[in-house]
């Protein structure tokens, strides 16, 4: 009998973990261009939204995992996002 206490050992699946950054982007930023027509975000808008979403990441994959990101799994995480499989 399993204790539902204890994470389950399974690896987790990174690519579905980086595929939420950009998605989150485009739908941030489709948002903000409907909200606030002809306007940009700027600098700080951009940094506000990186910094959430990547916090939104870190925290979906803490509630399920029970941990921090692994050395290998935060290199996978930034190689997957930056060069789509």
């Amino acid at each position: 009998m399993m204790n539902k206490n204890i994470p389950e050992k399974r690896s987790p699946f990174i690519i579905g973990y980086s595929a939420i950054l950009p998605v989150a982007w485009v739908t941030l930023s489709g948002a903000a261009y409907f909200i606030v027509p002809g306007r940009r975000l700027g600098i700080v808008g951009t940094v506000l939204m990186f910094m959430g979403v990547a916090a939104l990441i870190s925290w979906l994959f803490a509630r399920r995992y029970r941990r921090q990101f692994t050395t290998s799994e935060y290199w996978r995480i930034i190689v997957y996002h930056y060069c789509p499989v």
